[in-house]
């Protein structure tokens, strides 16, 4: 035999074995897979092909993960792979995610092993994983359903407690610590019986317990029994128990409800003791009964005959009660409506006498026709089948009671002459016919009917309706009138609705509008207007119209005192007219020749009609309502209230918009009008130009012929700004001289330049103010929107800021806006924001530089001049920081502290030898006018230690102009100190001899500008010498500025000059060197 035949045999066994392993591992529910060494499928069962989607072994073999799962379950799952082929350690039972079919992510048990080869080496890894799925949300249910029944048994009043096979407690609740006084830590873990039960129940439940433990049965399991159990203080406590067994693997457990029924069984204690009571109560009460009963027997049989009587008088009183109940109820009836009262009356009508039908209505017309209101039994079936609202009485018996004012009835209606001849009536047998009143006047009548037998109608059955009607006429008499009180107060109380809204509306427009559409509404009217009284009184402008008056809203139209118009503006009161075509004073024109009607109401305000409210019908079936109507008066009294407040408000509003002085609008307007204007500008809907006015020495006028001076010039000012600009413009007064123009639509720089020389040329004049002639100019700033900035406060700010290019340009001229405005803007914004610092920071100092006389070369004294060296901007021009302070009033403090210093240096002089010298110190106009001014000289004197006359104050003209009498009379003051007095500058300004005349100037300083051209012109060389001579004349010590040159300094000596100052002797020098300058000889 070859090897091969003998081997066969063992290869069928194997072969054999394998598909039956294979066969095994497909049956089972785990997926099952193998991996290569890059987790790329070798081999899968058939569970796991199923989860990946595949068909067959060839669809998975050699892919991955990423070609079945979602990348992140992928990636995970791959890296779990690496994890075991890279360690050579298993992972075993770990949880991963996977996507269910219904999108929904689910979780696999996943155990993952290396595989090795048979030489020993890893070829791959194989892996078992299971759904786990619905278990994960089994555990998660239970969970939830165990965190249920934990907070159900916390929250409930009953003890609920567990046993566990040793008879320990388990579960002790919140209910249990509160029943039985023992915590939850105390309880778990101790021994139930010994815990809970008296002591001499222990042995008993020890037996219990051992057959418990064994089968879980007993006495007390299923069953609810009452129990005595012990509190932790060791008093006794009635409970209601339910026990429960539980089967376990390690035994039986006990799960018990504990009810306190303590009360209960106090309370069925007493209820015992109080039923033992009640029975002998009871058996007493029982004898006595007996005995009364017996002696009710007799009674009764001596009373059955007079019952006998008593039943016929009751028949009797029957009927009266009736009566009366009927009566009670009509008089009684507080139901206001009086179609529920006609019912109310037929029905008690018809059970008063026993009738089965009936009717009752009204009659219109003077009694040509009855009108049926409500009806019972076949009566209403007839009228309802025939549709017969009213019936024609021409006679009969319903005419009969109409005439009479009497009650009629037929017994036997059928063989009456004058029945209504129709098929109904025909089965009428019997009736009565009664009238209801209102006064005297017959309105109505009620009739009860028998049908198809005859009734033997009675004297007293008439007299009994006929009593009833005449009851019910009264009722239904006050039943009308509250219905009518009762429509008044709903007219009232629309009116009152009314009112609140008329009264909050504040627009005058919205008000009259508001105020028609309500009257429309109020009197069901479709045709209104208002109109107003134009000042004459000849006119009316109609405000707002509906209905055939809409299209006349805003005209205006003429009535001369004459028709409806002319009446209520004579009058003051309302007027209707119902027939209008017929109305002797009607006004024929094509528009009122259809109109029927008309009413209007006066608006009134403090007496004065000052217009109406007028409604018209043109032929629509309307009727004119009395009672509205003249609640139609009240309405127009709140109307004239809401009128009143919409016209204060409008003034209010005037007031608050507008500058009383002009009757311009103000800043606040103005911040209106050019936001809404920018945010046009900034939607590239609108353009223009803004002027920013401002009068030039307006202060003057007022310090000097006082503020209603001042306030003519404004008005003046005003109209001509107004006038200049055109109607179109918008002008505004947003300070005491300042004005802003805005231009819509200016685009054309030409005609804008037109308007800004016109406002200058025509604004430049003199006004007569106060009975003097006074010179006025303007100076003006233009700016364009949206080129120049397209916000309102970017655009006022940069028109201010080129009204002050031309200021300083000289004033009386305009300029329009330019970048480089706003570059010096902010530039001025941040020396100011330094200026206010630089007094703390020590950042000032004081340069001196000397005074020489002509004649003797000597010293006379020293200006002191103020110098700024900036950390952030280093040295600083007086030219330019100056003014700053003067606009900032930074001054005050900068001015107080040059004064204390230049005292300062004055002693130190002093202290050398030299207090015959003086000290200069410059005054701006602020400074002049501080209140505080000469006390804040006195002070520097004083802390100084120096003598007045070494201290000498120099003032510019310009200075004297800001406020004339109040400057004198300072500087007065301080001359009569001792204090020396120059006036700087001399020539630039007014070179007013006033101002030499009336103060106690001392010194007179000629400006530098004249002194540059001293050689070269003559003309001003010979004005110089006339001023040395002037002042000479005057008195005065003359002092030249700016001497630079020795020629300059000859020529002023040929002049007979005092004194001259410049760097032709020196520089301004600090203190140091300024203390120890010495002349030099030129």
């Amino acid at each position: 035999m070859s090897t091969r035949e003998s081997a066969s045999p063992d290869n069928a066994v194997q072969a054999a074995t394998q598909h039956l392993l294979r066969t095994l591992i497909d049956s089972l529910p785990d997926r099952i897979y193998v991996k290569d060494r890059q987790s790329r499928f070798l081999l899968n069962n058939s569970a796991h092909l199923h989860a990946l989607g595949a068909t067959s072994q060839q669809d998975a073999f050699g892919k991955t993960d990423y070609d079945f799962r979602p990348v992140e379950f992928a990636a995970r799952s791959h890296a779990d792979d690496q994890n075991v082929m890279d360690s050579g350690r298993s992972l075993v039972n770990y949880e991963e995610p996977m996507r269910l079919a219904s999108g929904e992510t689910g979780t696999l048990l996943v155990s993952k092993y290396p595989l090795y080869g048979p030489d020993g080496g890893l070829i791959g890894m194989y892996g078992i994983s299971r759904d786990v799925t619905e278990q994960k949300k089994a555990e998660q249910k239970l969970r939830d359903s165990q965190a249920r029944i934990r907070a159900i048994t916390q929250s409930t009043q009953d003890a609920v407690l567990m046993m566990d096979p040793d008879g320990r407690i388990s579960f002790w609740n919140k209910a249990a610590e509160r029943i039985f006084g023992y915590s939850s830590t105390e309880a778990i873990g101790s021994n139930l019986h010994q815990l809970l039960a008296p002591a001499r129940y222990h042995a008993a439940h020890a037996d219990a317990f051992k057959t418990f433990r064994q089968t879980g049965a007993g006495n007390v399991v299923g069953t609810t029994l009452e129990l005595t159990a012990c509190h932790k203080s060791g008093r006794e406590i009635a409970v209601e128990l339910s026990l429960s067994a539980i089967a376990s693997p390690d035994g039986w457990h006990a799960a018990g409800i504990l009810r306190d029924i303590s009360q209960r069984k106090q309370m069925e204690q007493e209820l015992r003791q109080y039923a033992s009571k009640l029975e002998e109560t009871v058996e007493l009460r029982t004898q006595d009964l007996h005995a009364v009963n017996q002696e009710l027997t007799a009674l009764n049989q001596t009373l059955e005959a007079e019952i006998l009587i008593r039943q016929q008088k009751e028949s009797d009183i029957l009927l009266r009660e009736k009566q009366y109940r009927a009566t009670t109820r009509l008089l009684t009836n507080a139901d206001d409506n009086t179609t529920d009262l006609l019912k109310s009356v037929l029905h008690d009508a018809v059970r008063l006498v026993g009738a089965p039908e009936g009717y009752i209505g009204y009659f219109e017309e003077h009694g040509a026709n009855f009108v049926v209101h409500h009806e019972i039994g076949a009566i209403a079936d007839f009228y309802r089948t025939h549709l017969m609202p009213a019936v024609k009485l021409e006679q009969g018996l319903l005419s009969q009671v109409y005439r009479s004012g009497d009650a009629c009835w037929e017994r036997d209606y059928r063989s009456h002459p004058q029945r209504i001849p129709t098929p109904h009536f025909n089965r009428v047998a019997s009736l009565i016919i009664v009238p209801l009143k209102l006064g005297e006047m017959v309105s109505g009548a009620l009739a009860v009917v028998w049908t198809d037998n005859v009734h033997p109608v009675t004297g007293e059955d008439v007299d009994v309706v006929s009593q009833f009607a005449a009851l019910a006429s009264i009722a239904l008499e006050r039943s009308f009138v509250q219905e009518k009180l009762n429509y008044q107060n709903k007219l009232l109380q629309k009116l009152a609705e009314t009112t609140a809204s008329l009264v909050t509306e504040l627009d005058l427009d919205k008000a009259l509008q508001n105020i028609l559409e309500q009257a429309k509404s109020f009197m069901g009217i479709p045709h209104g207007f208002i109109v107003l009284f134009t000042p004459d009184g000849r006119h009316v402008e109609v405000k707002c119209g509906l209905g055939r008056y809409h299209s006349q809203t805003g005209m205006i139209r003429r009535f001369n005192g004459q028709g409806i118009f002319g009446e209520v503006q004579r009058t003051g009161k309302s007027v209707v007219i119902l027939d209008y075509a017929h109305w002797p004073q009607r006004m024929v024109n094509d528009f009122n020749q259809e109109m029927t009607a008309e009413m209007q109401a006066p608006l009134l305000i403090d007496g004065k009609t000052i217009g109406t409210i007028g409604l018209a019908l043109f032929g629509e079936p309307i009727a004119m309502d009395p009672q509205k109507l003249a609640v139609f008066e009240q309405f127009a009294t709140v109307a004239s209230i809401a009128v009143k407040n919409a016209l204060a408000h409008q003034r209010t509003r005037h007031q608050a918009f507008h500058d009383p002085l002009t009757g311009l609008p103000n800043r606040a307007y103005l911040n209106n009008q050019l936001e809404a204007e920018m945010k046009k500008a900034r939607c590239g809907q609108a353009s223009g130009a803004v002027l920013f006015i401002d009068l030039d020495d307006l202060k003057t006028v007022n310090d000097s012929f006082g503020h209603s001076s001042g306030d003519d010039l404004i008005k003046s000012a005003a109209a001509q700004i107004c006038e200049a600009v055109g109607p179109d413009a918008f002008v505004a007064r947003v300070g005491g001289d300042e004005f802003i123009a805005i231009l819509p639509g200016e685009k054309n720089l030409r005609h804008i330049a037109d308007i800004a020389n016109q406002l200058v040329s025509t604004a430049q004049r003199e006004y007569l103010v106060g009975g003097h002639n006074i010179h006025m100019s303007i100076s003006l700033g233009v700016t364009l929107y949206p080129i120049d900035g397209d916000q309102a406060e970017e655009i006022l700010k940069n028109a201010d800021n080129a009204m002050y290019a031309a200021k300083a340009a000289g004033r009386n001229c305009w300029r329009f806006y330019e970048s480089a405005m706003l570059k010096d803007a902010y530039e001025k914004l941040l020396l100011t924001n330094s200026l206010r610092h630089a007094l703390e920071r020590n950042e000032f100092s004081l340069h001196f530089q000397p005074q020489i006389a002509l004649g003797s070369r000597e010293v006379l004294g020293f200006e002191a001049l103020l110098r700024w060296q900036s950390l952030e901007h280093g040295a600083v021009s007086p030219a330019r920081f100056i003014p700053l302070a003067e606009q900032n009033g930074l001054i005050l403090p900068i001015g107080e502290w040059v004064f204390g210093e230049a005292c300062r240096f004055a002693g130190k002089l002093a202290a050398l030898g030299r207090s015959h010298l003086h000290v200069a110190v410059n005054v701006s106009p602020r400074q002049l006018a501080d209140a505080d001014f000469v006390a804040m000289v006195c002070r520097s004197i004083s802390d100084a230690g120096i003598q007045p006359a070494q201290l000498e104050v120099e003032i510019t003209e310009n200075v004297l102009i800001e406020s004339l009498e109040d400057s004198t009379r300072k500087l007065a003051a301080l001359g009569e100190l001792g204090i020396k007095l120059s006036l700087d500058d001399f020539g630039t300004g007014y070179s007013s001899l006033t101002y030499l005349r009336s103060l106690p100037v001392a010194t007179m300083k000629i400006d530098k500008t004249f002194i540059d051209r001293i050689l070269e012109d003559k003309v001003q060389e010979g004005f110089i010498g006339s001023i040395i001579d002037m002042a000479h004349v005057l008195g005065l010590h003359v002092v030249a500025e700016g001497v630079e040159t020795t020629q300059q300094l000859e020529k002023l000596v040929v002049m007979d000059c005092d004194c001259v100052q410049g760097y032709v002797f020196s520089r301004p020098l600090p203190e140091a060197a300024a203390l120890a300058f010495t002349p030099p000889n030129l």
